[in-house]
Parts: structure tokens; C-alpha cells; sequence
């Protein structure tokens, strides 16, 4: 969900395919690795989603009759901005502000894999 009161225009994910890895297990410990050069933390209970892209922005379109298209940006970060590299990073553009959910559930629904945050 967007966090309007921080003002997000979009929701920030990760472009598996970017990390240099083909295997989703390789992937994902490389995800992790991201998210401790940018000092985040992972909670004991978090977990990593996986979506398909074209698949997410068709479910959020049809369940929503057509008012709401979606779009997924790659948006790598790194120096000068930033002193970490993330070259997956992207972000999830055209979630409303005033939501209410509607947008944040029809992509949550279509999660194709969750995988533990931490080892």
C-alpha cells in the first residue's frame, strides 16, 4: 500500500531477473543481500512476494473494469544518489491514493510466490 502521509507516488519492488542470478533461491538470497547493503531490516515474519508482471497489471485491470492500469518501472539505485547498488529496483506506478485497498488487494491476489525474508 502506498504511504500517502510519506508522500509515495509508488510503490517500491524488486526486478528479480536484474539481481544476476536464474535460480529463484539464488535470487532471493541475493534480494537479501540488497536489502542489508541498504540497511533495511527484515523482520523474523517478513516475507518476499513474487509477482508476474503482466499477469498483475491484467488482474488489477479487469477487477477494476478498466479504471485502474498499473505499471511496473525499472528504477535501478545506486551512486552518486545512493551509497548502495540496487540494480533490481522498480516501482509500481498508478496505485491511487485514495485506494482504499481496492488496488493494493488485486495485486496482493496475485502473488505467485512468497518465500521467507530471512534465512
Amino acid at each position: 500500500m502506498l504511504k500517502v502521509d510519506r508522500g509515495e507516488k509508488s510503490l517500491s519492488v524488486n526486478w528479480l531477473e536484474y539481481l544476476g542470478v536464474s535460480e529463484r533461491s539464488d535470487q532471493i538470497a541475493e534480494l537479501r543481500e540488497v536489502y542489508n547493503r541498504k540497511k533495511y531490516t527484515i523482520g523474523p515474519t517478513s516475507k518476499f512476494a513474487v509477482l508476474q508482471v503482466g499477469q498483475t497489471i491484467e488482474n488489477v485491470l479487469s477487477n477494476t473494469n478498466g479504471h485502474h492500469r498499473i505499471s511496473v518501472i525499472h528504477e535501478p539505485e545506486g551512486p552518486p544518489e545512493f551509497d548502495y547498488e540496487d540494480p533490481s529496483h522498480s516501482c509500481i506506478y498508478g496505485v491511487p491514493p485514495e485506494d482504499d485497498n481496492e488496488v493494493s488487494k488485486y495485486i496482493a491476489d496475485s502473488v505467485i510466490e512468497r518465500h521467507d525474508g530471512r534465512e
